[in-house]
């Protein structure tokens, strides 16, 4: 038995630096593009079970992503790919013991017997990765695969079969048989209607024979079901009574053969295969391959490709702890992508995917991977860009010495003055002797260290532009910040002035970088970490906007599905109440379904309004308010938008049903409508003023009257 010891006075320590731990990871995760390279996974499970085992099931170890690799291995060997991952059937609901359930349950078996005979065939296999599929599982489901009807194209129904059940078949068709005599004896009465579901009734002035079922609002005519219609009614009751009854009797005798913790012990195997499946098809859309793993840290896949870029370029991958790797180039020539494809065959690795990389390639197991790159030490440790980078630093530099790392650095030794910079990077490299090491930077004193790294340089081609490949060997010349600021369209006249201060530099300074060009890449590296935790902070704020628009139209859905029950228990309870007229009953109910279907239609549209981004107006608009102006159909099923500016707004001590508002739609264009038929976008990223899906914000004219396009 293991004991744990927590002594008070260190327990915060140890939890802050877990959470630190923690953090880092999986802003490194993020920033090296784990995320969707798992969501692409993800998205090739044919089963949300499928997924789920892909999002948690990683090795632990190099021993256990070989194996995992063996498995897939196997599995794509056999064709893993035309499987195409599309079989929802074995997400299984939780057990209900209705006709509902079992035909699920049926189509759940149905897909582990095909996922069974496509990988091993009908009488199985011996193969060691076989213990990843699942043992036999044939005793006591096929009566209940057999004992559903199917449609024309073979899809399973909850209905019952008949030629499974043959006493419930001949129970259907009398209660057949009975349905159509109930209507053939109420046809005989040709002023006869129905009053109700199967109460068909004729009007009289006075009783005669049969039961009175209501009466008019006056009171004068009697409404009199006919004794022989309330005969075949009663036969009909009796026939679908012992219909449903044979329907209860035979899904408690099938749910009784089926073993339902087997089942599922099936179906956690299958999901397994659902991912290993998945797995296989991800590999094969980046060309992937099966690499060599070991636990030495070394990083070695010629013609790597970076699985989320399109038309990538290839490359070679190479990292090895005994000598740290350093990346130099131009900017924009690739040096932060190849930081994040060597991130992401470790991240593979972990996952068992396979690596987008030529054949015999060698990626070793990582305890974790762990970057400094787009911003993540910044939002695992917050603080300026420079304290992150040296909080980075001392974060690795602890760790390295108990857990196998992989650290990615990116501009190395930037963030303050260049000579400090410089001095705090080489020793931070110098102080990382146990961890597998990749940095990127254009740090002059750290690209003239090629006896003591590796120095892997991006280089040009005549015309000035990347090529995005990287050779072994020192670069010829700086990081051509000057030729990556002319590609991005920096005026001319800036070019030259900033390039004879470089000259002017170089004239009475000994450092053989210029600090003009150092602070200019200083500041638009600032900007840049600015821009992207904006950008970042707006994902987030979408995100949670998105899922509250869900969860609103969630909550109307709800709603609507209450209000249908408390009516037909309404109806119920009014049906029950001896002394109450059926007219009365009648009456009761079509006034509250009057009242459901009037709230159930402002759900509907609240709903609808959520699913598309959008919110009601809570409050009066102002003046120059930019709102939404919707229109529903008659069932709240679909809506139209367009753009409209408030130009009018009415007295708030009317009522808000009777409130309308002024508005524009276009130049010249206005319109009075009421306050229900306005919204305005759930979503933060009108904020800046950009309009979704309905062109620009209009802008007030002159006069500040009309709103006019910008």
């Amino acid at each position: 038995m293991r004991v744990v010891v927590i002594i008070p006075a260190v327990g915060g320590v140890v939890a802050a630096a877990a959470s630190a731990a923690s953090d880092v990871s999986r802003a490194s995760f993020r920033a090296l593009g784990g995320h969707e390279l798992l969501g692409a996974g993800v998205a090739r499970c044919g089963s949300k079970a499928g997924a789920k085992v892909l999002l948690n099931e990683r090795a632990r170890s190099a021993e256990e992503a070989q194996e995992m690799y063996e498995t897939v291995a196997w599995y794509g060997a056999r064709g893993a790919e035309r499987m195409k991952g599309r079989d929802a059937r074995l997400d299984l609901p939780k057990r209900r013991d209705d006709a509902a359930w079992l035909c699920a349950a049926a189509n759940a078996a149905d897909a582990l017997s095909e996922m069974r005979s496509f990988f091993f065939g009908k009488k199985g296999s011996s193969s060691s990765s076989s213990s990843v599929l699942l043992p036999a599982f044939e005793v006591g489901l096929e009566e209940v695969r057999g004992a559903f009807e199917r449609t024309r194209d073979g899809v399973r129904t909850d209905r019952l079969s008949d030629a499974a059940f043959p006493a419930l078949r001949e129970a259907r068709r009398r209660a057949e048989r009975a349905e159509l005599e109930l209507g053939e004896e109420a046809a005989r009465h040709d002023d006869a209607f129905e009053l109700e579901k199967d109460v068909h009734v004729v009007p009289r002035r006075r009783r005669r024979e049969g039961v009175v079922r209501g009466r008019s609002r006056s009171g004068k005519t009697l409404y009199v079901e006919p004794r022989e219609v309330r005969n075949v009614a009663e036969a009909l009751e009796r026939a679908r009574a012992d219909r449903d009854e044979l329907e209860r009797a035979a899904v408690r005798r099938l749910a009784a053969t089926v073993d339902e913790i087997a089942l599922r012990r099936s179906l956690e195997k299958a999901a397994r295969v659902d991912a290993m499946v998945a797995r296989c098809v991800l590999g094969a859309d980046i060309r992937g391959v099966i690499p060599t793993v070991g636990s030495d840290g070394i990083v070695d896949a010629v013609g790597a490709r970076h699985p989320l870029i399109e038309n990538a370029i290839p490359c070679d991958a190479r990292a090895s702890p005994d000598r740290a790797c350093i990346v130099c180039g131009p900017n924009g020539g690739g040096k932060s992508t190849l930081l994040s494809l060597i991130g992401l065959l470790a991240f593979c690795v972990r996952r068992a995917i396979p690596v987008p990389a030529d054949r015999g390639a060698r990626c070793d197991y990582f305890d974790d991977v762990l970057g400094d790159v787009d911003g993540s030490a910044k939002r695992a440790f917050g603080g300026s860009t420079f304290e992150a980078h040296c909080r980075f630093a001392a974060h690795v530099i602890e760790h390295q010495t108990t857990r196998r790392l992989l650290v990615l650095m990116d501009e190395l030794g930037s963030g303050t003055d260049a000579a400090e910079g410089g001095a705090l990077a080489r020793a931070t490299l110098e102080a990382l002797d146990e961890a597998t090491v990749v940095a990127a930077t254009h740090d002059p004193r750290l690209k003239t260290l090629a006896g003591d790294y590796d120095i892997w340089t991006f280089t040009l081609d005549d015309r000035g532009k990347p090529t995005f490949a990287a050779r072994r060997g020192v670069p010829p010349d700086g990081g051509r910040a000057i030729e990556a600021a002319r590609r991005c369209g920096l005026p001319t006249s800036v070019l030259e002035r900033a390039t004879n201060l470089l000259e002017n530099e170089d004239d009475h300074h000994d450092s053989p970088s210029s600090p003009l060009l150092v602070r200019l890449e200083e500041e638009v590296r600032d900007l840049r970490n600015q821009l992207r935790d904006e950008r970042d902070s707006g994902a987030t704020a979408i995100e949670a906007a998105a899922s509250a628009a869900a969860r609103r139209a969630e909550a109307a859905a709800a709603r609507i599905v209450d209000r249908e029950a408390k009516l037909d228990q309404l109806y119920r309870d009014l049906k029950a109440r001896p002394k109450l007229q059926p007219i009365s009953i009648v009456g009761e109910s079509i006034k509250a379904a009057r009242v459901a279907t009037r709230q159930s239609l402002a759900d509907r549209r609240e709903a609808l309004l959520a699913t598309h981004g959008l919110e009601p107006l809570e409050t009066l608009p102002n003046k120059g308010d930019s709102v939404v102006l919707v229109a529903f159909d008659d069932n709240a099923a679909a809506l139209t938008t367009s753009a409209a500016v408030v130009l009018d707004t009415p007295h708030t001590s009317t009522t808000r049903s009777l409130l309308k508002v002024v508005v524009a739609i276009g130049p010249g264009a206005e319109l009075k409508v009421p306050i229900d038929d306005l919204a305005t976008w759930a979503v933060p990223v009108l904020a800046d003023g950009t309009w979704i899906s309905t062109g620009d914000a209009p802008a007030w004219d002159d006069d500040n009257r009309y709103p006019r396009r910008r």
